[in-house]
């Protein structure tokens, strides 16, 4: 945070004395209003609202031609700023003839403020923990299939250095590439045509039931627009599985 009053010493110029010491010493104030201004921009306010609210501040109510006269913000643009204040809940308008606006006070402001930053902040943790839950599900699943359909590509059991054992992983690489919903649907439908690759798919319905008697029956009452594929596995000789793939870029 900048202090209010900061002390620069500045080296005298060619020619100048000052009268005592060898230096000048000069004091910068910086504007609250600045200061202020910043703030309620971060807070996602623009720079007309900004400069309308801190007019309210210092004086109100007040009538939108006043506001604009205190504020600087144009008579051509306040009422439109106000009605914009109003909607975020940061001024509150009268009914009276002419219409008076008085802002929320700081505290009140940044009590909302705070309240809804606390709900998106808990809809994100919780939509992004469903997005990794889903994604290591999908991976979980490609593991266990590829695992059961290609078991030549599976390495032994393993021990770590304390002599726990570890179920062995595939000793080839898989790369991770990224697409589309629907490259993803007429990668799937084009995969059956392909001899000699088999294709291990996550869809919506598998991610969304919780027994696997479940997912048999949505699945197999499932249209093709109802499935979502949300990642396929494919599996089979090199070039063919290429030849299905090869447009897709890596997963970064």
């Amino acid at each position: 945070m900048v202090p209010e009053r900061q002390r620069y010493a500045v080296a005298p110029e060619a020619g100048f004395r000052p009268h005592t010491g060898n230096h000048r010493e000069i004091a910068i104030t910086h504007s609250p209003t600045a200061d202020a201004a910043e703030v309620l921009a971060e807070l996602g306010l623009t720079e007309y609202e900004a400069k309308a609210y801190l007019a309210l501040l210092t004086e109100s109510p007040l009538s939108g031609y006043s506001i604009a006269r205190n504020s600087g913000v144009p008579r051509s643009k306040i009422y439109e700023v106000l009605g914009s204040l109003v909607g975020k809940g940061a001024v509150l308008a009268s009914h009276g003839d002419p219409v008076r606006y008085a802002p929320l006070s700081p505290k009140e402001l940044l009590t909302r403020y705070r309240g809804e930053m606390e709900q998106v902040l808990d809809w994100a943790e919780s939509t992004l923990g469903r997005y990794a839950a889903q994604q290591q599900a999908g991976a979980l699943i490609w593991d266990v299939q590829v695992g059961r359909l290609a078991p030549e590509i599976v390495g032994a059991d393993l021990k770590d250095g304390t002599g726990q054992s570890h179920a062995g992983i595939t000793t080839v690489p898989i790369p991770v590439l990224k697409s589309d919903a629907a490259r993803l649907t007429d990668l799937r439908g084009r995969a059956g045509l392909v001899d000699g690759v088999v294709i291990v798919d996550v869809t919506n319905v598998g991610q969304t039931s919780k027994t696997y008697d479940e997912y048999a029956d949505r699945l197999g009452a499932a249209t093709a627009e109802q499935l979502t594929y949300l990642g396929l596995a494919p599996h089979g000789e090199h070039r063919a599985v290429t030849r299905l793939t090869g447009s897709l870029p890596l997963l970064r």
